[in-house]
């Protein structure tokens, strides 16, 4: 690949401007003179066209709209007391103007930390309880491996609260 800008990360945080592949791995990145060498008779050269190369990321487990700046209801993991979190709750309902019967999504919910009860709100189902009943609401950990709903959200899959 020629033509291109070439991220290389390493100590000086160098741009290359090309780069070569054999067997399916890099063998070469710097200029493209130097690429020059790497090109013989059954070589596919491609021009990048001056766009940016950036060394990939393999993850087998990864939250990437974790790490985007979304314009939505985020705790951005931040322990709160149940109380809190429900005048958080009560905020982003009124921002975001949410309709009656709509669902509201808040982020980044911390559920090892924080949650702690008072006398206006018990434990557990107090928050989600305070969520006014004609909305759907859910809350969602960082690692989105764990969720909390509301009556409400939950009806809308069919579950019913134990008696």
């Amino acid at each position: 690949m020629t033509d291109g800008k070439i991220y290389t990360v390493d100590a000086s945080h160098s741009i290359a401007g090309a780069l070569a592949v054999k067997d399916g791995k890099i063998a070469f990145v710097g200029s493209a003179a130097d690429a020059k060498h790497w090109i013989g008779p059954s070589t596919h050269v491609e021009s990048l066209g001056g766009r940016l190369v950036l060394p990939g990321l393999i993850d087998a487990h990864m939250h990437p709209l974790d790490i985007a700046d979304l314009d939505v209801c985020d705790l951005d993991s931040r322990p709160m007391s149940l109380k809190d979190l429900s005048a958080f709750v009560a905020k982003c309902l009124a921002r975001y103007r949410t309709p009656p019967g709509a669902r509201l999504v808040v982020h980044q919910w911390s559920y090892t930390a924080g949650n702690q009860p008072d006398l206006t709100i018990p434990p557990w189902r107090g928050p989600w309880m305070q969520c006014p009943p004609r909305f759907k609401f859910s809350c969602w950990a960082t690692t989105t491996h764990h969720g909390a709903f509301n009556s409400l959200a939950l009806a809308q899959r069919g579950v019913r609260r134990a008696r």
